[in-house]
């Protein structure tokens, strides 16, 4: 879609499409993928998970090789630094995915660093 668009506005615009096609996209991106999506995930969490669920099972059935494949040659790849990872361990953590979300939360103002200092202490803990 970038090079789309860019190729587009550089034709009408010159020179000066590549700045117009970098805004409208990046644009584009922050309100269509990251505000759009989790506002309605925020406001109707219950509905968007039963209308989603169903594709993402898909999804997750169909990427699901491809994510292994994917994990297997990271390994591989870290095997000669010495980092070696389980085969039936994921490469993040759960508690790492939790504190990752937290620390998005804190960012975009969801979580007080109260809470996330709190939620980080729990996740501390063994």
């Amino acid at each position: 879609a970038s090079s789309f668009t860019t190729s587009v506005l550089v034709g009408v615009f010159g020179k000066e499409g590549v700045i117009y096609a970098t805004v409208a996209m990046s644009i584009l991106v922050i309100v269509f993928a990251e505000v759009l999506p989790k506002t309605i995930a925020i406001t109707a969490p219950e509905r968007l998970s039963l209308i989603i669920a169903r594709p993402v099972a898909w999804t997750v059935t169909l990427f699901g090789p491809l994510t292994h494949a994917i994990e297997r040659l990271v390994r591989l790849m870290l095997r000669p630094f010495g980092i070696r990872i389980g085969e039936n361990m994921p490469i993040l953590s759960a508690s790492e995915e939790l504190r990752g979300q937290v620390k998005l939360l804190h960012k975009e103002g969801g979580v007080a660093k109260v809470e996330r200092d709190m939620l980080g202490g729990l996740l501390d803990l063994e």
